[in-house]
């Protein structure tokens, strides 16, 4: 570790302080810290999949957790208790640092058991934080308004309605990260549904619904203050994508459609007092803000995510397209307790009007009904010919997309894995946008995503 604190001005910095750790993640696909393998020379990914270790760049080692044979593995626990992988970390000649999407308090107590690093905040803290009945709380600390809300038993659904009438969100106080937990309300139709959904919760919470559209704000709490990044546009409800009103279902940079200074300022300063509220209770590192801006012009905070996001992925690949510095560095500076000092203004000045090019994504999930995976496709670069699904070449990141008219597929599905209904399906990057107005997909999106449902699942 450097014995003195080392000034980052750019990625030579960034580079020469992470030369001396080896990095590993976790998961059927690491694309949530895609852009890691361009800065350290020492990366190992274990993956939950069994054939990513074909699309793997050349710098990064693949240990593969489980054979195709093998159920599927639900945690990082899981993983790192397997025999084979522990003797594998064991061997490195220096000390893993481990990044994972997700983890528990067990893969605390493994990582500690082997010496090894985990490079995230304490389960409980994440914990609390990720409980949407919380956020009102840590707005109110930030001294923010946010859409009105009560926290009520479920079975109180109906008496709320009497009183607010339609339409409003009802969200499942915990988060399942699989945007299945959240539930609009149009009419008196849709309550009984909703309860029998949420009939073994103990509380619930429920909002006004505001009118406006979507955006996120990524960010990254360090010691010196909270770093930010422009904001990205977010496709949320899209039917081409997922079934469910106002799910999440992708990102786009949407540079022919700029929001008025005024409301970028407030999405900056809003997501700065936000970050002032989760360092005092501890966390460092990458989080995002989901915002609806109202038809008034008006950013309401409405979701809080403490964790990677799925857009951390597609923000280090446009980061580092620009020469930027991507966050994920910060979060492993942070974790790792590097000396290291960063000023945040310039950082802040120059991240935000950084000219961004056309990226995005979409992320297609499951019908309402069940499916089967009829076809697995393999992670890579594709484009359509002939009116079907054509792989191109192997492909890991957004980078490794030649052309407009060919398109990174990420994840991993296993032939004759059950799809439960608006489960992820496909994650789908692009060089371009995929956006012809808000929320609105162009038609070659939506062709993309029509092909790639019709040829991977059956039902």
């Amino acid at each position: 570790m450097p014995s003195k604190k080392l000034f980052v001005r750019d990625l030579r910095d960034i580079k020469r302080i992470l030369s001396k750790f080896h990095f590993c993640s976790i998961g059927d696909l690491p694309f949530f810290i895609n852009g890691l393998e361009k800065l350290v020379p020492y990366y190992t990914f274990i993956t939950t999949g069994t054939r990513t270790n074909r699309i793997a760049p050349s710098n990064v080692k693949v240990l593969l957790a489980r054979r195709p044979s093998d159920p599927i593995l639900k945690s990082s626990a899981e993983v790192l208790k397997k025999p084979e992988i522990i003797s594998s970390l064991k061997r490195f000649r220096v000390r893993p640092s481990l990044i994972t999407y997700e983890f528990n308090q067990e893969t605390v107590d493994i990582c500690k058991r082997y010496g090894w690093d985990i490079l995230g905040n304490r389960p409980d803290l994440k914990v609390w934080l990720e409980n949407k009945a919380n956020f009102p709380r840590i707005l109110k600390e930030a001294n923010i308004c946010g859409p009105e809300c009560s926290i009520i038993k479920p079975a109180k659904i109906d008496e709320l309605h009497k009183k607010w009438k339609v339409p409003f969100v009802v969200q499942r106080i915990t988060n399942d990260l699989n945007g299945k937990g959240t539930f609009f309300v149009n009419s008196v139709a849709d309550l009984p549904a909703i309860k029998v959904a949420c009939a073994d919760d103990a509380l619930v919470k429920v909002t006004r619904f505001v009118n406006g559209y979507s955006v996120n704000t990524s960010a990254c709490v360090t010691r010196f203050g909270v770093l930010l990044a422009r904001y990205l546009h977010q496709l949320v409800g899209v039917k081409d994508l997922i079934d469910i009103r106002g799910g999440y279902c992708g990102n786009d940079t949407f540079l022919s459609f700029h929001l008025n200074p005024d409301i970028e300022s407030m999405l900056y300063d809003l997501t700065t007092r936000i970050g002032m509220v989760l360092h005092r209770y501890g966390f460092r590192g990458c989080y995002g803000i989901d915002f609806v801006v109202s038809e008034k012009g008006y950013p309401y905070p409405i979701e809080l995510n403490p964790r990677f996001q799925t857009t951390t992925g597609l923000l280090n690949a446009v980061q580092l397209k620009m020469d930027g510095i991507p966050f994920l560095a910060f979060h492993i500076l942070e974790h790792l307790e590097i000396p290291y000092q960063v000023d945040v203004e310039n950082y802040n000045r120059t991240s935000i009007k950084i000219p961004l090019v056309d990226h995005s994504q979409m992320v297609i999930h499951q019908k309402q009904s069940e499916g089967a995976v009829r076809i697995s496709l393999k992670p890579g670069i594709y484009e359509i010919k002939s009116g079907g699904l054509h792989y191109r070449e192997a492909g890991f990141s957004i980078d490794d997309i030649k052309d407009k008219h060919s398109f990174l597929v990420t994840r991993l599905l296993e032939k004759g894995q059950l799809l439960p209904p608006n489960a992820m399906m496909h994650i789908v990057q692009f060089q371009q946008g995929i956006l012809r107005d808000y929320c609105i997909l162009t038609d070659f999106a939506t062709e993309v995503c029509h092909l790639i449902r019709s040829t991977v699942v059956d039902g």
